[in-house]
């Protein structure tokens, strides 16, 4: 279920669009190529949500989302927003850490895992979990392999993600079958010169009609308004209006999370790494670092991302201690409402949001707890939703 939640009313020219994050500029930016007047309400000073760059002496840091994974088809439409990509740095390695650097798949590992794909995988259910789903495969590897990967996109583990939330359109068969469906078109990280930020500064001058920002005035639920903020905040706005849209939005979860950016010297070990996953029983702290003088020559600094907002400093600071890593200045970004969690309270909750007779004619809800996590997700459904209502 990667789609905006209600549909516009093509007769009705301009849009009402709430939420100034990547996800109402990416709704603003595809309806106004469809010839729609935006009129856009952040109630901020500054647009783009957990997408801001620094520009520091020793290069740039993100503090949210550092690249867009684009395909070909994404990385033409950026070129066409007069946005200059960069690149990640090709074929650097991504290792596990537990104890001591590891490739993520090895020989052994494949030969012994190769049989297994042969079986036929569990029923799907909103309620069976990727760890679930994936250990008849797997075995102990979905806690030391699929974990940490899934980790550095969603924010928690295998075990706490249901099949159904994450990979909607999945079905059940052998495994290679199912491997097979994953397989994503082929895709690539890409940043800008300046960073994420100049990419919401394309999107926001792309806009035909007006930004609002310190925006002040109350809701008003009018033809084609469309809610882009993160869904405990429309349920705050819709409380008024649509009272079990705002009680079904409340229930959806979010994961805390905190950016860390810490300013060290080269650490040798990390040259030609694009970064570190860690099991949990590695006993880090840490979800994953990334290296971003390796993935983009003008960042800087290493990235680590916790779980959580509290005592970050002091956790970033005993991890470099059991890495063995140097110390050096930190830069420190928080969340309470960082990601979604993709987990069956989400698919259940949006098949109700989408279903309930009483949802207000010509309302939308767009963000990353319906189109999916990822901003190529994001973009990819915004663009999609926008082509289905072009001028009659």
């Amino acid at each position: 279920m990667k789609t905006p939640i209600g549909s516009l009313n093509p007769a009705v020219r301009s849009v009402h669009i709430w939420g100034g994050g990547v996800a109402g500029l990416l709704m603003g930016h595809f309806l106004s190529r469809q010839g729609f007047d935006v009129q856009l309400y952040e109630k901020s000073d500054r647009l783009g949500g957990k997408i801001q760059s620094h520009q520091l002496p020793e290069g740039i840091i993100e503090a949210g989302p550092n690249a867009i994974f684009a395909t070909a088809e994404i990385e033409s439409w950026l070129q066409s927003l007069g946005l200059t990509l960069i690149p990640a740095t090709p074929k650097l390695k991504r290792r596990l850490w537990n104890g001591t650097p590891l490739a993520p798949m090895s020989l052994g590992l494949a030969l012994k895992l190769l049989p297994k794909l042969f079986k036929r995988t569990p029923s799907v259910n909103d309620g069976i979990t990727v760890a679930q789903f994936f250990r008849p495969l797997l075995g102990t590897h979905v806690e030391s392999l699929l974990s940490p990967a899934l980790q550095g996109v969603y924010g928690c583990g295998a075990d706490e993600l249901t099949i159904a939330s994450v990979w909607p359109q999945l079905r059940p068969g052998r495994y290679w079958q199912v491997l097979r469906s994953l397989k994503g078109t082929r895709a690539r990280s890409v940043s800008f010169k300046g960073g994420m930020s100049e990419f919401i500064q394309a999107l926001a001058k792309s806009i035909k009609g007006q930004i609002h920002l310190n925006n002040t005035s109350a809701f008003e639920l009018r033809p084609n308004t469309i809610i882009c903020t993160e869904a405990p905040a429309a349920s705050l706005l819709l409380n008024g209006s649509w009272a079990e849209g705002a009680r079904l939005l409340e229930r959806l979860e979010y994961l805390p999370l905190s950016s860390v950016t810490v300013l060290t010297p080269e650490i040798p070990e990390t040259r030609g790494v694009f970064g570190y996953l860690f099991p949990r029983a590695s006993g880090v702290n840490t979800l994953g670092v990334l290296f971003n003088r390796e993935i983009f020559p003008q960042r800087t600094g290493m990235t680590f991302i916790l779980p959580g907002t509290e005592d970050v400093e002091a956790r970033v600071r005993t991890d470099l201690q059991k890495l063995s890593w140097p110390t050096g200045d930190i830069k420190m970004h928080s969340w309470t409402k960082a990601l979604p969690r993709y987990n069956q309270t989400r698919t259940t909750t949006l098949k109700a949001l989408q279903h309930d007779p009483e949802r207000p004619f010509e309302l939308i809800l767009f963000g990353n707890y319906v189109a999916g996590i990822s901003l190529r997700d994001m973009i990819q459904t915004a663009k999609s939703f926008s082509g289905t209502h072009a001028p009659l």
